[in-house]
């Protein structure tokens, strides 16, 4: 787990694809030709705001130019931010690795340097760089070195074509309503809130169970669980839908976690919706999801009558959708909801799983996975 961005002083490097050759000018340093590939800024910030105001500042396209790196932006597109909290100056020490030739990467002669005793503070290399690999190099060469911690920014932000009017880039800043000033600060969090997908595992008698949720500014947010599954395990499926996943927690995820292990392990527990991110549901999703969760403990149902209980005659196949693609299992226990003619229908962690939980819960369940209707809710 790595610290996240704050308003603390430390030290950054900005990575900035540049998608094709061209030719800015910069200041005093003169006109400048860029190629097609990546781009490495290295700075620093010990005043007022730390390191995430100076990387929201980066953030913006207009803003006036102070430094090198502000006639750059407008060519280029963030695609993430490396950053350390460490209460030393590391800049150097992180330019120098690159000077010395790490990552094959090229100094850009004076860029950055007006202030500083280095050759260059930005570096090219034609490939993308690799923050893990990143992390060993500091580590190797030095010592009680602070975490590094990753910002990525999906998609990536600001960068202007050469064809296109450069006015375009004052969207960004209109769509959120706020000062230039104030508007890569406030981007920022609300980027580094929303756009980083954490996880935490979930053991339990079924097999372990991964649980994906986001920071947001009223709190966390679990946008899917997944059940464990022999065809398709966890990990493999939060790789596909979730990229760069990190593993971390916090108070009312962990609770929620221990809440569904006491779940597995034949609590009765009834899970609220404070934490589940509905809002990401189409509406009708959301209504057959809020249906599914009424059922109490012991109960079932089947498609058609949740069908008929949201007014939806013959939409017994688009609620079996519905809770085929839940989000939240277990929270909300679509395995309470059946066929028509009492079998056990599909589940997404399988139909032992969902036999087990059913009789787990009382409903009895015969050895050709049938239900007995007896206790039909809706």
């Amino acid at each position: 787990m790595y610290p996240p961005l704050k308003a603390e002083s430390g030290t950054y490097a900005l990575i900035l694809r540049c998608p094709s050759e061209r030719s800015i000018e910069v200041g005093k340093l003169g006109r400048l030709n860029i190629r097609k590939g990546y781009y490495i800024y290295i700075g620093s910030a010990f005043g007022p705001g730390g390191v995430l105001a100076r990387v929201g500042r980066h953030l913006r396209i207009e803003k006036a130019h102070r430094w090198h790196i502000d006639y750059l932006r407008p060519a280029v597109s963030l695609t993430e931010v490396w950053y350390s909290h460490d209460p030393r100056r590391r800049e150097i020490a992180w330019a120098g690795l690159f000077l010395k030739g790490w990552c094959d990467a090229v100094p850009i002669p004076g860029f950055g340097a007006g202030d500083s005793r280095l050759e260059s503070h930005l570096f090219y290399i034609t490939h993308r760089p690799d923050v893990a690999k990143f992390r060993r190099r500091l580590k190797r060469f030095i010592s009680g070195h602070h975490h590094v911690g990753q910002w990525l920014a999906d998609p990536p932000i600001g960068s202007i074509s050469p064809e296109k009017d450069p006015s375009q880039s004052r969207g960004l800043v209109k769509r959120y309503r706020c000062r230039p000033a104030e508007h890569g600060v406030r981007f920022l969090k609300r980027s580094f809130m929303e756009f980083h997908n954490c996880f935490v595992s979930i053991s339990s008698a079924f097999g372990v169970l991964g649980m994906v949720w986001r920071e947001t500014e009223s709190g966390p947010r679990v946008h899917q669980i997944l059940l464990p599954n022999e065809k398709n395990p966890p990990d493999n499926r939060l790789a596909a839908i979730f990229p760069h996943p990190v593993r971390r927690s916090c108070a009312p995820v962990v609770e929620l976690a221990e809440r569904i292990q006491a779940f597995l392990s034949g609590e009765a527990i009834r899970f609220e919706l404070d934490w589940i991110a509905l809002d990401n549901c189409s509406e009708f999703q959301r209504l057959v999801l809020l249906a599914e969760h009424r059922i109490p403990r012991g109960w079932v149902s089947t498609y058609g009558r949740i069908a008929r209980s949201l007014g939806l005659e013959g939409g017994a196949r688009a609620v079996g959708n519905a809770l085929a693609r839940n989000p939240f299992p277990i929270v909300i226990p679509c395995h309470r909801t059946i066929r028509a003619g009492g079998e056990l229908g599909e589940y997404q962690g399988g139909a032992n799983m969902k036999r087990a939980l059913l009789k787990m819960e009382g409903v009895e369940v015969s050895e050709r996975k049938r239900v007995a209707l007896e206790w039909m809710y809706y």
